[in-house]
């Protein structure tokens, strides 16, 4: 059984940390989704502008079409941002392929910003985004 997480940002933000995603900081809104009372995936948005947020992910086990939907329906939807950016080590090839795989595009390549070397920006603008496609809320 799955359920969407939406209340608890700080439990999730620090699950997202540990897993990966990177650093939860107090005041990031996360969304995460648990399978049998377990979280299988997070993502957390901050630092929203107007315009742009950005978002981290982590992901350990399935996820579901309404998850997906719901982590893009957040930004897009409710805050009305245009863009979502995301930023991947040149190193962490699964993330890498994760961002490629949602439709993400990669913007800008930056040496020396990450402890590998490289840090990869990725962006989504809205009308890329295909998880809203068909729906209500397109």
């Amino acid at each position: 059984m799955y359920r969407l997480l939406t209340a608890d940002h700080a439990y999730v933000g620090i699950w997202i940390e540990e897993h990966g995603g990177g650093p939860y900081r107090i005041g990031a809104k996360c969304i995460g989704l648990e399978r049998n009372g377990e979280i299988v995936a997070a993502t957390s948005y901050d630092n929203f502008n107007g315009a742009s947020i950005m978002a981290s992910i982590a992901i350990v086990g399935p996820v579901t079409k309404s998850w997906l939907r719901s982590i893009f329906a957040y930004p897009f939807v409710q805050l009305e941002a245009k863009v979502i950016l995301g930023a991947v080590a040149a190193t962490n090839y699964k993330s890498l392929r994760l961002v490629d795989h949602m439709g993400f595009m990669p913007v800008a390549d930056i040496p020396d910003a990450d402890p590998c070397g490289l840090l990869c920006l990725y962006a989504m603008h809205r009308e890329e985004c295909r998880y809203l496609k068909g729906t209500a809320n397109e």
